[in-house]
């Protein structure tokens, strides 16, 4: 199953919370953290081999 990470520019604290609750899997916001980034791949690897 594909996961779906959000990645804007748009920092706001509140943002992330709209993206999850529109239905995304995770939040980035740029600038791209590399250790935000590869959390976010590990999380989805593990809700795959979960599906």
């Amino acid at each position: 199953m594909p996961r779906v990470v959000a990645l804007t520019a748009n920092a706001m604290s509140a943002e992330r919370t709209r993206y999850i609750e529109a239905g995304m899997d995770d939040y980035l916001s740029k600038p791209i953290d590399v250790g935000a980034l590869a959390g976010s791949l590990r999380r989805a690897g593990e809700k795959s081999m979960g599906s």
